[in-house]
């Protein structure tokens, strides 16, 4: 794996996030740019975008989990970032870079949120002080965005490990 796997990841993820059927989607069945759109709650569809990208990828075990679940799933079966906040988002970002598939994960009480590490540059987030990798969201917004936009805290960052540099 290496420069080709780098480049289908991004195909993918740039395909996923653009996908309308991944728009999110309020109670009245509205979508972003629909008039009186935004009546609570709004549906998203974040693991259907990680499932896409990742099986897109050859990774097919997220098929029918919601983002808690995914997070579950890595938690026992992916390699768990660890260090500082920088040191944690640095990992992810170098696996993506070469082509291996991280995922940033927040669990939530009712649902939690996932989003797939994009290869290429970090950003710096003035909010958590620390440069980030940018990751393609789908969510209340969807698109390829600083993991500052997607999340409300930082992220766990989890590394699938099928590339080694």
């Amino acid at each position: 794996m290496g420069e080709v796997e780098r480049h289908e990841l991004a195909w993918w993820g740039e395909k996923i996030v653009g996908d309308p059927d991944l728009m999110p989607m309020d109670a009245n069945g509205k979508r972003p740019g629909d008039k009186d759109y935004g009546t609570e709650p709004v549906e998203s569809y974040c693991n259907l975008a990680v499932h896409r990208i990742c099986r897109g990828m050859k990774y097919e075990a997220f098929s029918g989990m919601l983002a808690n679940q995914i997070i579950d799933h890595m938690e026992l079966k992916w390699i768990k970032t660890s260090g500082s906040d920088p040191d944690r988002a640095n990992s992810a970002q170098v696996a993506a870079n070469i082509g291996d598939l991280a995922v940033a994960g927040l669990g939530g009480r009712k649902h939690g949120h996932v989003a797939v590490i994009a290869p290429g540059n970090k950003v710096f987030s003035g909010r958590w002080n620390c440069y980030l990798p940018r990751c393609y969201n789908v969510g209340m917004r969807n698109g390829v965005m600083g993991c500052n936009y997607a999340f409300k805290e930082v992220p766990e960052f989890y590394i699938l490990g099928r590339v080694t540099a």
